[in-house]
């Protein structure tokens, strides 16, 4: 009995890594009071600390055209713990936010300006906001794009100005003293860019090295334009990369590495008009680019957009896309956005819509932004609700593994209707319902299915060492008995669904 206690006791102890991502919330970004009293926070940039609070920089409108940064911390349960104001040093006037983030030693890299070739400023804070340095860029220098941390160095893209010219460079910079310590041009990197017109984006790190895109712009003639995908190692060396070829009236989303594969996978819209696929190619080899597989992630019709949002988690890579078409009645275009769950060879694992149908039949639409996973096991992002105009609030929304907050979906305030209707965390639309028996187990633990379904099963510890595995059809009785008592995990995977429980084994 007292072991048995124990067990439950370390449960709640544990931190939700396996779980379904703990507090779930949805709270109004509308409480800050600064030098004009109480005003509404426009979010920029979303992060979750170490210490599993949020942090959010955004800003907050002055007048018509004008206005200043602020920060706002909230706890793991959407409690407000601080709403400050935010001094970069210079003009507040349009002053944006860009890439922030903490850094390995608990401090806070941020990085934002007055517009392009205006004011810029890198500031590096300790856990507390306190600033330890800073890099105020003259009119020589851009800010950054995306800035990347890895041993103890910053990098990234910046773009130099001359008499003669611009260009871009990629720059490392030292995390302690915020010195540049190396600096390489694109033309370095990609020889045939056009110094002016090309650019790069989306700058990674994956397993110890960089990756990025190239785009070279032909000086505005699409039939010039070139597609590169560009892995470096730490030292800014080019390790290797892949030219992808566009076509004209082709539409594509930015090349993605997947978590664990040397390979790309990017959503591209054959002719950018209506009656298409959504449609993944996967390059295997970075040298030569050549078509593995075609991936269908939905079987719905209608033109795609590229996606904004990539995160890794685990072994899994999760993508948004955006399928676009008319209805019937009206020739009104409407749009399905879903973020996908994949695996490392691109194979879907489960969506998850991010706006959904009324009760007219129509989509409903929301400005999402900062979408990630939670340290916890969830998301989180911020959005706006529809039909609110200009001045509608923002919401911090935190939600569990399912992408839903209570049971529900993040959008069922502003719905009235069957919200269970909409709730499909599977392409195809079926729910499953997993049963996982007896909690606590002594010698048979039985996994079963409501439907028909092949899948397999991981039993892990909470070192994740593997004690068993298997494959198995509809249901499964595992012999547990030369197992010891404590806490374990299990994962179980199949054709749009993946779940993980916590199992007590007691003998």
């Amino acid at each position: 009995m007292i072991r048995l206690i124990a067990c439950f006791i370390a449960i709640l102890a544990l931190p939700a890594l396996y779980g379904q991502g703990g507090e779930t919330f949805m709270r109004v970004l509308s409480n800050h009071v600064g030098n004009f009293g109480i005003d509404m926070v426009t979010p920029s940039v979303l992060f979750q600390r170490s210490d599993s609070s949020f942090m959010i920089f955004g800003r907050i409108r002055e007048g018509a055209d004008r206005y200043y940064p602020v920060y706002q911390q909230y706890d793991r349960k959407g409690g407000i713990m601080q709403s400050k104001d935010f001094n970069p040093g210079f003009s507040t006037l349009n002053y944006g936010h860009g890439s922030t983030f903490e850094t390995s030693d608990g401090g806070i890299i941020h990085r934002g300006g007055t517009g392009w070739q205006g004011e810029q400023v890198i500031i590096k804070f300790d856990s507390k906001l306190n600033e330890q340095w800073r890099i105020t860029a003259d009119s020589t220098i851009s800010s950054s794009r995306n800035l990347v941390e890895n041993n103890n160095h910053l990098v990234s893209a910046f773009v130099r100005y001359t008499s003669s010219g611009s260009y871009e460079t990629l720059l490392k910079i030292s995390l302690d003293s915020g010195r540049i310590i190396q600096e390489k041009t694109l033309t370095e990197i990609c020889p045939t860019c056009d110094t002016t017109f090309s650019a790069t984006s989306n700058l990674t790190l994956r397993n110890g090295n960089f990756y990025f895109n190239v785009i070279e712009d032909g000086r505005g003639n699409p039939e010039n334009y070139k597609y590169w995908f560009v892995k470096m190692d730490d030292s800014l060396k080019v390790l290797n990369n892949c030219f992808i070829p566009l076509k004209i009236g082709t539409e594509y989303s930015n090349p993605v590495k997947l978590y664990q594969a040397n390979s790309l996978i990017f959503l591209y819209d054959s002719a950018k008009s209506s009656n298409q696929f959504s449609t993944a190619n996967i390059v295997e080899d970075f040298t030569n680019f050549s078509v593995q597989k075609n991936v269908s992630y939905t079987n719905k019709h209608g033109k795609i957009l590229a996606n904004y949002f990539t995160i890794y988690d685990n072994n899994y890579t999760y993508l948004d896309y955006t399928i676009c078409n008319t209805y019937e009645d009206t020739n009104q275009e409407f749009c399905a956005t879903n973020l996908v769950q994949l695996d490392e060879k691109g194979k879907l694992i489960r969506s998850f819509p991010l706006n959904h149908k009324d009760s007219t039949g129509r989509y409903r639409y929301y400005n999402i932004t900062n979408l990630q996973k939670t340290l916890e096991g969830g998301f989180v992002f911020t959005f706006r609700h529809p039909g609110g105009g200009t001045d509608a609030p923002w919401y911090l929304v935190v939600t569990d593994s399912n992408m839903l907050i209570n049971s529900k979906p993040f959008w069922h305030k502003f719905y009235s209707g069957d919200t269970n209707k909409t709730i499909e965390i599977s392409e195809d639309g079926q729910k499953f319902s997993v049963g996982v028996f007896p909690i606590p187990v002594d010698e048979k633990l039985n996994i079963s299915f409501n439907k028909s379904l092949n899948a397999s099963f991981e039993l892990r510890d909470l070192n994740g060492l593997t004690l068993l595995i298997g494959q198995f059809e509809n249901s499964v009785r595992l012999d547990v008995s030369n197992i010891p008592n404590g806490i374990y995990f299990l994962q179980i995977r199949g054709e749009g669904i993946l779940e993980t429980r916590k199992v007590i084994v007691s003998h």
